[in-house]
């Protein structure tokens, strides 16, 4: 079996030594410690896979790769979520002296865990499947200083409100970040709302910077590429982009008259 290696930057110091005793970091060092175990069981998976050589679960065609590497992290991640190897346990024992199984039991139920278990309704509309997420918009929304309005039509123009789905090109989530985007913007998963609205926010602030405020040029850059736009001098002669800059200018339009009542 080859050799793994992993970044380990984000490993917590011990919180008695730091002095950070308080709920919420103990909340983030049990995390990282989940997300360590994760990371390790996910490279575990690709190794074991590649030392094998057998086809994969998803056949040899195009995009099969990008299945099975999602299939991959999304076991690793339930994996550790469930005991795991008990590497995360060892961790948080170690780093803080206590119990994670103990710390568990007392943890409330958060947003964020809630906002996960949001199943997909592809028979319900648009902007009720986006409402679903409405508490991490308006916090990223406000975060980045984006119109919370224009961040609900790129979404829905992008993923129509499902967290789960992946294009063709392999973008992700609701969205649609690309891998190497996502990793510049710190998006560890693109199948979590949370991370992926942040981020995708974050970068739909980034091309407004980039271009002065202008919302069309923004956008075109969100879904051609920053690079097109300054190529062209404007927006990109692609009829995809052109598009792309009107549907999510209607959804925004129409919903923010709809968000004046939430």
């Amino acid at each position: 079996m080859s050799s793994i290696t992993f970044n380990t930057d984000f490993i917590p110091v011990d919180p008695a030594k730091s002095g950070a005793k308080d709920e919420q970091e103990l909340k983030r060092l049990r995390k990282s410690c989940t997300d360590f175990e994760s990371l390790f069981v996910s490279k575990l998976l690709t190794s074991m896979r590649s030392t094998v050589g057998e086809s994969t679960l998803f056949g040899d065609g195009m995009g099969s790769e990008v299945y099975q590497s999602m299939f991959d992290s999304k076991m690793a991640e339930k994996i550790a979520e469930n005991g795991g190897l008990g590497i995360a346990a060892i961790l948080y024992k170690q780093l803080t002296g206590k119990d994670m199984e103990k710390t568990l039991e007392t943890e409330p139920i958060s947003v964020k865990k809630l906002i996960r278990n949001i199943p997909f309704k592809p028979d319900s509309s648009t902007f009720e499947r986006i409402s679903n997420f409405h508490p991490v918009i308006k916090s990223a929304a406000e975060k980045f200083q984006v119109p919370m309005h224009l961040v609900y039509g790129v979404i829905a123009q992008e993923s129509s409100g499902n967290p789960n789905v992946i294009s063709k090109a392999g973008a992700k989530g609701l969205m649609q970040l690309m891998d190497g985007t996502a990793a510049e913007l710190g998006v560890r998963n693109s199948f979590d709302p949370e991370e992926n609205i942040y981020g995708g926010v974050k970068y739909l602030r980034e091309q407004l910077d980039q271009f002065n405020g202008d919302t069309e040029l923004a956008l075109a850059a969100y879904n051609a590429g920053p690079a097109n736009v300054e190529k062209f001098g404007g927006i990109p002669p692609f009829s995809e982009t052109q598009n792309y800059i009107k549907k999510v200018l209607e959804y925004a339009d129409i919903y923010n008259k709809k968000l004046e009542n939430i």
